[in-house]
């Protein structure tokens, strides 16, 4: 596993994503954010990090995630964010307080 501070380390000047976790072996690159409440600057950033770093990120499956403090309904439910999940097809996950997984 390696693991990447992007916004302010990597990525200075723009607003990216939290950080970077790449699993080598099974060659998945996860784009993390943690957010307070706002899911659709959440997706932007992440899809501003993975522009940024295309060339890097071309010989991984990025997966995207998304920790939120707090998520009202209404913002789960706006077109504007159901849009990244139809076109991230799966490959987005969001949860509050905390996500755990085996990667």
């Amino acid at each position: 596993m390696t693991h990447y501070k992007i916004d302010g380390v990597v990525i200075k000047g723009e607003s990216a994503c939290d950080f970077l976790l790449i699993n080598e072996e099974s060659r998945v690159a996860y784009l993390i954010e943690l957010k307070g409440s706002d899911l659709v600057k959440a997706v932007r950033q992440l899809e501003v990090t993975e522009d940024m770093l295309r060339r890097e990120l071309s010989p991984y499956t990025v997966q995207y995630r998304i920790v939120a403090n707090k998520c009202k309904t209404q913002e789960i439910r706006s077109s504007e964010y159901r849009k990244y999940q139809i076109r991230w097809k799966g490959r987005l996950l969001q949860k509050t307080g905390f996500i755990e997984e085996n990667i």
